[in-house]
């Protein structure tokens, strides 16, 4: 039976994930979010039901949660669905967004930040020829710079707010991960959100939103140029969203 209290189309959805259709929403959703399946995929909801290990059912209700979202495309007929591209304009939109939330938060409820809240950043590391940088070292970078615009805009008590950071951090979580890739950018952002951090521990507001600002428009920029690398690499790879969601399974199976 339909949920009544579904969103209008194109909305996103925050209702509760407690039932099966939601877990399984989740996971999809956070693979499509990376973008390693190429775009216009079809997604076979029996051979998703398969990869899963569960019926069609809660694999249906997910794709057509994720298709009111505009996560993935429906084919007008109503009758299949289809990974989609992510678009430049709604990308920078994101960040745009995001950036509004924070700096209003910083401005208005800056003076209940509470620098312990935050907890330290990630130890810097430079990396070299003998020790590269490894995954986990920008796994901790981004939780780090999530957490810093999280702990930033809970302070506004504001429902709105908090969503549109979160679904920023969601949305763009790809191109950052692809960015601190690069050695350099990685520790250039490293050092901006170290900076941005003691500027709020220090009470200096206006600097903290600042560096935040620079730092937003240096990935805004940046965006067509991962953008292409993501989409190239999901196109030379080639890869199903099975594939992809088999690998995450045996990566949790060995966890």
């Amino acid at each position: 039976m339909q949920d009544e209290r579904r969103p209008p189309f194109g909305e996103p959805d925050f209702r509760p994930d407690s039932s099966k259709a939601g877990a399984i929403y989740q996971r999809i959703k956070s693979v499509l979010l990376m973008h390693r399946v190429p775009p216009s995929t079809f997604l076979n909801i029996r051979t998703l039901a398969g990869a899963l290990k569960v019926s069609p059912t809660p694999v249906r209700e997910a794709l057509i949660r994720l298709a009111n979202e505009e996560i993935i495309l429906q084919a007008p007929s109503g009758r299949g669905f289809f990974s989609r591209p992510p678009r430049l304009d709604e990308l920078a939109g994101e960040y745009e967004a995001a950036m509004i939330a924070v700096t209003h938060t910083l401005f208005k409820h800056g003076g209940k930040l509470v620098a312990a809240d935050l907890g330290p950043a990630p130890a810097r590391r430079r990396p070299s020829r003998s020790v590269p940088l490894v995954a986990t070292d920008i796994a901790a970078w981004i939780a780090w710079r999530e957490r810093l615009y999280r702990w930033i805009v809970r302070a506004s008590e504001n429902a709105v707010l908090q969503r549109l950071v979160d679904r920023f951090i969601e949305a763009t979580r790809f191109l950052t991960t692809h960015d601190l890739a690069q050695a350099d950018r990685l520790q250039e952002v490293a050092d901006a959100l170290c900076r941005c951090a003691a500027a709020l521990g220090s009470g200096a507001i206006v600097e903290a939103a600042s560096i935040l600002e620079q730092q937003n428009a240096a990935e805004i920029a940046l965006i067509p140029e991962h953008l292409h690398s993501v989409l190239r690499k999901a196109a030379i790879d080639d890869l199903t969203l099975e594939a992809v969601l088999a690998a995450r399974e045996d990566v949790r199976g060995q966890t």
